[in-house]
């Protein structure tokens, strides 16, 4: 059985903040660490199932969700998928089928150092949201009426279109009031002769 008692034996880390029990062989442990949306980063210890024992730590899987939810895939995007393989390989950090992991010694004499490598992972990772934001430039290749009529837009580009059009018509807007401006003070004191 596992339970919170057992994060005394993790190194004194202030970057644990909470613990719950999920069942006899999972706790979680909410971290200091916080996603790009300002929710915690939680990490699990586990029993391993394995013969050898052990424990080990995991995000089980909540980095490569928070990416999901935001239409973003680690997968499907190569450049994506070699940034995450760097990321885990520099922090020693495994993942499976978009499951963060790191195996730690019995006596947890590793734990703490692998609760902040696993944040790191998992923070580093979910910052794939702003290398996936549109630039306003590279509308400048194509015209918008292209971008409608092929559909080469998914949801959040589409989104991200409709934002830098708004803000570029309210600039039109405040430049055509300005220029009314101007020229109803020229008409009103007879500045035209």
């Amino acid at each position: 059985m596992i339970d919170c008692n057992i994060i005394k034996n993790i190194q004194k880390s202030s970057v644990i903040t909470a613990c719950d029990s999920v069942d006899e062989r999972l706790i979680r442990l909410q971290t200091v660490f916080m996603y790009p949306e300002g929710s915690y980063i939680d990490v699990f210890l586990g029993m391993d199932n394995s013969s050898t024992g052990g424990y080990y730590l995991t995000d089980m899987g909540q980095t490569f969700s928070y990416l999901a939810d935001l239409h973003i895939s680690v997968y499907k995007n190569p450049k994506n998928r070699n940034l995450a393989e760097q990321i885990c390989n520099l922090l020693k950090v495994h993942e499976e089928n978009g499951e963060l992991f790191i195996h730690i010694r019995e006596d947890f004499s590793d734990a703490g150092d692998a609760v902040f490598r696993l944040s790191q992972a998992c923070i580093r990772i979910a910052d794939f949201c702003y290398t996936e934001k549109i630039s306003p430039f590279s509308y400048q290749k194509k015209s918008v009426k292209e971008f409608f009529v092929t559909g080469d837009l998914d949801g959040n580009q589409l989104l991200e279109l409709m934002n830098i059009i708004w803000e570029r018509l309210d600039k039109l807007t405040f430049e055509i009031a300005n220029l009314r401006s101007e020229k109803d003070y020229i008409m009103k004191n007879n500045l035209l002769s």
